[in-house]
């Protein structure tokens, strides 16, 4: 990304930042970074010893050789969110990402694909819409190298499911509008 704005205050206190699109509808992703980085906690290698993570923070991990890391969040129910992987040094794409909705259970979204869907060999999953409020799990693999994963809770999804409907012809479709 070419835009970067870059601030450093003049003493301590609390500061506010609003972050919206030029165009006041467009959804991506934003990086903000201030302060010690959140890091991923060794061991984090099975469920048991999952990195907790805050959501839509920035995390630094690093993947030894043969390891796996696994993350948990506590995911609201009808909600969406986003999680992806950044600045992936791992030296090709993840050989595996999965998401669980229970400690040691059967994956939701397999790696089937998920491991390499985004430019820089990093993965992206968009749109996961629980039907349970709980804690979920993400588990990532791949060759040693450092990565950074990120997520965040996509607000105005009600908005963009009833965006949808009706669609049941091109007319009614191209009355809705772009989805970008």
């Amino acid at each position: 990304n070419a835009s970067a704005i870059s601030h450093t205050a003049a003493e301590a206190g609390t500061y506010v930042l609003r972050v919206e699109a030029a165009d006041g509808a467009s959804v991506g992703f934003y990086q903000l970074s201030g302060g010690e980085p959140f890091t991923e906690k060794e061991p984090n290698n099975d469920f048991a010893n999952a990195t907790a993570i805050a959501l839509g923070q920035l995390y630094e991990a690093e993947m030894g050789a043969g390891d796996t890391d696994f993350y948990k969040f506590t995911l609201e129910a009808g909600k969406s969110y986003s999680f992806r992987s950044t600045e992936n040094q791992t030296g090709g794409a993840f050989t595996s990402v999965e998401f669980f909705d229970t400690e040691n259970g059967t994956t939701l979204m397999d790696d089937s694909g998920w491991a390499d869907n985004y430019s820089g060999g990093n993965f992206k999953i968009a749109n996961i819409i629980p039907t349970e409020t709980k804690t979920y799990y993400l588990k990532v693999a791949g060759n040693p190298g450092a990565y950074k994963i990120v997520s965040r809770v996509n607000e105005n999804f009600l908005e963009w499911s009833n965006k949808g409907e009706p669609n049941n012809s091109k007319t009614d479709a191209d009355a809705n509008g772009s989805y970008q």
